[in-house]
């Protein structure tokens, strides 16, 4: 209520009060909000230390957010020592579920990045997340269709799977996704084109379905 302004003024230090109490008393989505708080320094001082304290307790109670973004600080040695082992551990806790986890290990099989280099690995997480509508996984896996990268090369899978990126991203991804369909295109053929146009709209149309 707080945090978002909703029924009251907006007061991030009251927002943080209760959200640490909440926090002490358990509640993982309080932790994981506090965690947030002192990420970016809103309403109390920012703390990277403070917020891998939060995130833990929340992600060890299984919190899916939590766990996330506890593998990007060990990622990128946010408030703890850089380490990529121990960032694909807990995206591979939240994978089950969570759409940036999948796109995460996608990512990590593909560069060998604390674990060993796998591209079949790689496209399998890859095809997950882009699935459940993760647009920058959607680009990963056409561009590892298009290079026939873990899977077999397929440009109507890939020129599909660009098509279908293009029409849910914005800003550089679209950029990229535009760009992705026009190098593909250069060598299909008009039929191929329309079975992969006709693919992604029929993949858009259930999606749009499931968002309903």
């Amino acid at each position: 209520m707080y945090e978002e302004g909703q029924d009251s003024p907006q007061d991030l230090g009251e927002a943080e009060r209760w959200f640490r109490s909440a926090a002490e008393q358990g509640y993982s989505e309080s932790q994981y909000k506090l965690g947030s708080l002192y990420r970016s320094g809103t309403g109390v001082p920012q703390d990277d230390a403070q917020a891998i304290h939060w995130y833990r307790k929340a992600a060890d109670q299984g919190h899916l957010d939590a766990q996330v973004d506890l593998g990007y600080a060990y990622a990128r040695g946010s408030g703890v020592q850089r380490d990529d082992a121990q960032a694909v551990q807990w995206w591979r806790r939240a994978a089950g579920l969570h759409p940036d986890a999948q796109f995460n290990l996608g990512v990590a099989y593909s560069q060998g990045k604390g674990l060993g280099r796998d591209d079949v690995e790689a496209a399998q997480w890859l095809r997950r997340a882009a699935e459940r509508g993760h647009v920058e996984a959607q680009l990963n896996l056409a561009e590892a269709y298009a290079r026939g990268a873990g899977l077999f090369q397929s440009s109507i899978e890939a020129y599909q799977w660009f098509t279908v990126a293009d029409a849910l991203a914005s800003g550089d991804l679209k950029v990229r996704s535009a760009g992705g369909m026009e190098l593909v295109a250069q060598r299909m053929t008009p039929a191929e084109i329309a079975v992969a146009e006709t693919r992604a709209g029929d993949w858009l149309r259930a999606w749009g379905n499931r968002k309903q």
